[in-house]
């Protein structure tokens, strides 16, 4: 821990922070800058252990010894955004199909892959599109949904994603937990996304043997990075499959709502909320529990 001189004392005098130990039942005042470990988790100021501190930091209580050392993504819509590829992705699969087979409209079947269903964000899609129409176990059909699988141009990071895991590298374990039925593709994605350099754990669920929200696949991933659940976060984009399989395995919970989605009020609710990507390592260098 390091130690920086409070100057918030109602005598004026400046006296050296120190970390308090937190009771049950007593909420601290926290004085975020002044007494701060090295992996950026806060401790108490004595100083303003009953003083307002100038900082707007207070009522927090605090962990004993908990630290964060991995951060892991979903990867489709968390660091890329691939809902937002659907239109292009279609619009490739069936320009080809309708040149393959007669009395089809390209068009057309864009906008019913692009019909949303019940599930919060899914639609259709191409797979559905070719399953209604008879051709997903036809060669041509199977050949138009594989245009889609390959099809990596459109793809693109949201912003701030590489600055902030360039940063968020030089502190923690970073790694990848992503639902996908083939580990060779989305290992093919992360290197179209530049971002295969960034991660020391990447977890597939077609090689893990289970899919979020399963606590099993985010226990496999803690084993690889060799951290307790209580030492790892989890940030993603989906509140049902994201934050309810990382709380079921005991992680800490961020929920990435770039999309203006709403809390649904069912539980487990997440640890914390950001709308953009740089916001995340002021969350994750704020304490438990704010």
């Amino acid at each position: 821990m390091s130690f920086r001189r409070c100057t918030n004392t109602s005598s004026g005098r400046s006296v050296l922070s120190q970390r308090q130990p937190a009771s049950r039942t007593q909420s601290l005042r926290i004085c975020r800058r002044f007494a701060v470990r090295r992996n950026g988790w806060a401790s108490g100021c004595r100083t303003c252990f009953s003083a307002k501190c100038s900082t707007g930091w207070q009522d927090m209580v605090m962990p004993s010894e908990l630290r964060v050392r991995a951060v892991f993504f979903d990867l489709d819509d968390t660091l890329c955004d691939t809902i937002g590829t659907r239109e292009a992705r279609a619009r490739r699969a069936f320009e080809y199909l309708c040149r393959m087979q007669s009395g089809l409209d390209a068009d057309l079947l864009v906008r019913r892959a692009l019909e949303p269903l019940a599930e919060p964000r899914s639609a259709v899609g191409v797979r559905g599109v070719l399953e209604e129409l008879g051709l997903l176990d036809n060669a041509t059909g199977m050949a138009a949904l594989e245009l889609v699988r390959e099809y990596y141009e459109p793809l693109c990071l949201f912003d701030g994603v590489q600055e902030t895991l360039d940063n968020l590298a030089h502190l923690y374990h970073l790694g990848v937990i992503t639902n996908w039925d083939s580990e060779d593709e989305q290992r093919r994605k992360i290197r179209h996304l530049g971002l295969d350099s960034s991660f020391r754990h990447f977890v597939v669920s077609a090689s893990a043997g289970s899919e979020k929200p399963d606590p099993r696949i985010f226990r496999h991933a803690l084993s690889l990075a060799e951290v307790e659940p209580a030492e790892a976060v989890f940030v993603g984009d989906r509140l049902d499959v994201d934050v309810g399989g990382a709380k079921a395995a005991g992680m800490r919970a961020i929920w990435f709502n770039h999309w203006d989605g709403k809390l649904d009020g069912a539980p487990p609710g997440p640890d914390a909320v950001i709308e953009r990507f740089v916001e995340l390592p002021g969350v994750l260098n704020a304490p438990a529990g704010t």
